[in-house]
């Protein structure tokens, strides 16, 4: 097929690009800006696009599938140029179902930790020797690139609960169908899009209500945000509740107890302790022993830009993608569970549009409590 992919720059876009290429189909595209590290990956593949800029003379009748990323506007001339040549358009999401929709999914969703336990969860899929493929929006050690394609029965898929495209106001999990669903904690996010509570929870139920009948759902038991949406939908005999984790530190690694033994892992923090729950539920459901999940997690040493290790001197330096205010508040918790002794120093960089509003900035107030010393800085972005 030939497929042309407009805002091949996206995170998820450019990886879905390399994806199709991969599986022979002649693939195209265009942005009007392009940054690492889709700019290098794409150059690799021989992907880059001749020229930055929209050009819709680039679409043509023989195009059998135009992809549109969320960094397209509307008004976009190729989009619209695709319209009037009556293409097939579709959303990544779309793309992502399409391919998977003779095997079985499992979608990870949630506010909290979509992207670290799809990678948990597929660092331990491989470890154990499963055929899979999989979808996510980060890099992850040990994959060449965050989506494949292929003839395996099963695929993982991080959903996330943000528009889907520049026509369809839908969360991109909607269109996941998955017969396996995480709900992995639940707090108030992308203001600018979902400008209430209520409004931005309404995604998750919908998310619930739409899925197969015989699906099942996991949920963190101790999360009354999860757990209210979770049992408002689903009955209780397709429900997988979760528990609190059983961690403790030692030596500087952090530990998780289970059944007696204590099994050191590469991750820390308590918000990964409960992501390791959630990717060991997940496992179990999908035929694994706790124990087998537990052990094959172990190896895992997180996805990038998470609590991330920058360099190899001291003092040691993280990075952490973190933006809601508790997400931001766990990372912190986290560096100090680990660094007990240790005077810590933290940055945070606000320059989401979300994040900037000023019905929601205040839930920023606390979110640094318990580092020595710390800074925030206000930037405007073009995109949120």
């Amino acid at each position: 097929m030939r497929i042309h992919l407009i805002a091949i720059g996206g995170a998820v876009m450019h990886a879905l690009a390399i994806a199709l290429q991969q599986q022979n189909h002649q693939v195209t595209g265009s942005d009007d800006i392009i940054n690492d590290p889709a700019r290098k990956n794409l150059l690799l593949h021989k992907l880059f696009p001749e020229k930055l800029g929209w050009q819709p003379e680039l679409i043509t009748g023989d195009i059998d599938v135009v992809v549109v990323g969320m960094h397209a506007k509307p008004d976009n001339p190729e989009y619209l140029r695709a319209q009037q040549l009556n293409l097939k358009i579709q959303s990544f999401p779309e793309v992502f179902y399409e391919h998977s929709k003779f095997k079985k999914r499992v979608v990870i969703a949630g506010s909290h930790g979509k992207t670290t336990v799809t990678a948990m969860l597929m660092h331990a899929l491989k470890t154990l020797n499963a055929d899979f493929d999989y979808a996510l929006g980060s890099a992850v050690e040990g994959f060449a690139n965050p989506v494949k394609f292929s003839d395996a029965p099963l695929m993982v898929i991080e959903g996330d609960e943000y528009l889907t495209s520049p026509w369809d106001s839908r969360p991109k999990m909607m269109h996941y169908h998955p017969h396996l669903a995480l709900i992995n904690g639940v707090e108030w996010d992308h203001a600018n899009v979902f400008p209430t509570e209520k409004i931005y929870l309404q995604q998750f139920t919908a998310f619930l209500e739409d899925l197969e009948e015989d699906s099942r759902v996991a949920f963190h038991g101790w999360d009354p945000i999860a757990r209210r949406i979770v049992c408002n939908s689903i009955p209780e005999n397709r429900r997988v509740e979760i528990h609190q984790p059983n961690a403790e530190y030692q030596d500087g690694r952090m530990l998780i107890i289970f059944e007696g033994q204590k099994i050191p892992m590469e991750v820390f923090g308590q918000h990964n302790a409960q992501n390791l729950m959630a990717a060991t539920a997940l496992l179990t459901e999908l035929g694994f022993s706790a124990e087998e999940a537990l052990r094959a997690l172990s190896t895992f040493k997180g996805a990038g830009r998470r609590l991330e290790v920058i360099g190899s001197g001291r003092p040691k330096v993280y990075q952490d993608f973190a933006h809601a205010p508790s997400k931001v508040l766990a990372t912190v918790k986290a560096v100090r569970a680990m660094h007990p002794d240790d005077k810590i120093a933290g940055l945070l960089e606000l320059h989401t549009f979300s994040s900037l509003m000023p019905e929601f900035i205040f839930n920023y107030a606390h979110s640094l409590y318990g580092l020595d010393m710390a800074r925030g800085d206000i930037s405007r972005h073009p995109g949120d």
